[in-house]
């Protein structure tokens, strides 16, 4: 597929909805922070750490097979999610809820749906 937006959009976040009331925050997931650490052999890789657990309300998005040369085709999905907000969740961060495979926080809007919540775009590829 080829396209100026191969990972699809991500619900709109604006789309005049009141804050949720925090029942509706019922998905647990993990937030975690990249660590990068040096190998013994003078090489670096990022391990993942927990920072906090934040329970959110899951919009799924729309999904594309992405195929690039060489490489097995994926599945990229885009979504949004609603939380509490909480300062350590900042793009590059992670999210990952129970087995599936991690969310990668590409957004964060402190700005809606209301004070004291906050609006993360997310995508992954499977």
């Amino acid at each position: 597929m080829s396209g100026a937006d191969p990972g699809g959009e991500a619900p709109g976040p604006d789309a005049g909805v009141p804050a949720p009331l925090i029942g509706a925050l019922r998905i647990p997931a993990q937030l975690q922070g990249p660590t990068d650490t040096v190998t013994p052999f003078g090489g670096r890789t990022t391990s993942w750490t927990p920072l906090t657990t934040l329970w959110l309300s899951l919009t799924p998005g729309r999904s594309v097979e992405v195929n690039e040369a060489g490489l097995p085709p994926r599945r990229r999905t885009r979504a949004a999610a609603i939380a509490r907000d909480n300062p350590a969740a900042v793009r590059g961060t992670r999210l990952v809820i129970g087995a599936e495979a991690p969310w990668r926080i590409l957004d964060v809007s402190r700005q809606s749906p209301a004070r004291g919540f906050m609006t993360l775009t997310l995508e992954r590829e499977t």
